[in-house]
């Protein structure tokens, strides 16, 4: 099953911002179901490529990146990074020069 960016929970979103929120509802539980019955089939949802011994037990891993609070999982670093370069942008990535 495909996590990030998934068509059905993105639909989800945008009907909440549009506060259509019993269908966003829906569509959650219908995204939810979909991995719930993919834990069930032992499929390999977890994107993380890091060598870790906590991959595809992602309460595990978040506990543990809470704890130490150091650093974000591998598995989110992408959605990060797509949100700061946009941030960045509103400065011409002038961070890049100051650092």
């Amino acid at each position: 099953m495909k996590i990030d960016n998934n068509p059905i929970e993105i639909e989800a979103m945008e009907n909440f911002h549009l506060n259509k929120t019993d269908e966003a509802h829906n569509l959650q539980n219908m995204f939810l179901e979909q991995f719930h019955e993919s834990l069930k089939c032992k499929e390999d949802y977890c994107s993380c490529t890091a060598d870790c011994v906590h991959h595809g037990c992602c309460m595990d891993c978040v506990i543990l990146h809470r704890g130490h609070g150091d650093h974000l999982p591998e598995c989110m670093h992408d959605l990060f990074n797509k949100k700061l370069l946009d941030l960045s942008k509103l400065s011409e990535h002038s961070i890049k020069k100051s650092l």
